[in-house]
């Protein structure tokens, strides 16, 4: 009995804790003005400002901007989901009583329908977004579609992947993901991507089948990268223009870039190509 009570009583923390949030409730790509909430329209209600009175079917005067998808559900996507605020996309993983989780098996499916990236990152404007996405995988065209930079993802901000799958994405530069990184005048770079415990495979590129970028500005920890390729033979998989600015007294564990215990198997085409900025 004791039990039976604990475990309600953890359902009903739960339901609580993502009772603000922006549910997702059907997986087509459409915008309509009725009850439901579609994928776009949660991201065109945020990058809206999160009005009170919601919009078709999503969010209202309580939201935060977390949008929750549903486990093991395929969410289609005719073009890009262009991300201008901060959010947090992620699985919803509420389990029963006795159910174990575990983190990545059971993401939701972004699935690219079209000829495009499925996420564009950038608001625009000076002030930086950041954006998480979590326990989702995002499949591209898994072939050449057209698409010049970002096969999947194109960010020119703060970009966070946490039990991530990304996989089918083609592009010219940048298969998985593109990073603007562009260098400022102080030789930092104003986007950035943040990869941990995450699967990145089946990816091409003519340069950077898993990451391009400008110059280095990624922190890479315990992922496993797979059977992504590099065409060119004088780029690499995770592949920087320019060397990123290096202070002459910094040390190892205080550059801002860094590649972390991770695993590559079966890719085709070098690694990385090494810049200053980077710690490997």
């Amino acid at each position: 009995m004791l039990k039976k009570s604990i475990g309600v009583a953890t359902l009903l923390v739960a339901s609580h804790a993502y009772s603000d949030n922006i549910k997702v409730t059907i997986t087509d790509d459409i915008v309509k003005n009725d009850t439901e909430c579609s994928l776009r329209e949660a991201i065109d209600y945020i990058n809206q400002g999160m009005p009170e009175a919601g919009y078709y079917g999503c969010g209202g005067k309580d939201a935060i901007s977390t949008v929750m998808l549903e486990k093991n559900k395929t969410y289609l996507l005719n073009t890009h989901l262009a991300i201008k605020k901060d959010l947090t996309l992620r699985t919803s993983y509420d389990s029963s009583v006795g159910e174990e989780t575990v983190q990545g098996l059971s993401n939701a499916i972004l699935k690219m329908n079209g000829s495009d990236n499925l996420l564009r990152v950038d608001n625009a404007e000076n002030a930086l977004i950041r954006v998480l996405v979590k326990e989702v995988t995002l499949q591209g065209c898994a072939k050449d579609c057209g698409v010049n930079q970002g096969g999947l993802i194109y960010n020119n901000e703060y970009l966070g992947l946490e039990y991530v799958k990304l996989t089918g994405g083609f592009a010219g530069q940048g298969g998985a993901i593109y990073n603007v990184a562009t260098l400022l005048e102080d030789g930092t770079s104003r986007s950035l991507v943040e990869i941990r415990a995450t699967l990145v495979e089946q990816n091409q590129a003519v340069q950077g089948a898993i990451l391009y970028g400008e110059a280095p500005s990624f922190r890479i920890y315990n992922s496993v990268f797979k059977e992504n390729k590099t065409t060119d033979a004088s780029s690499a998989n995770i592949y920087s223009v320019n060397n990123a600015a290096v202070k002459e007294d910094i040390t190892l564990s205080s550059l801002a870039s860094r590649l972390v215990s991770s695993t590559f198997v079966k890719n085709t085409g070098y690694v990385v190509n090494v810049r200053d900025g980077m710690a490997l």
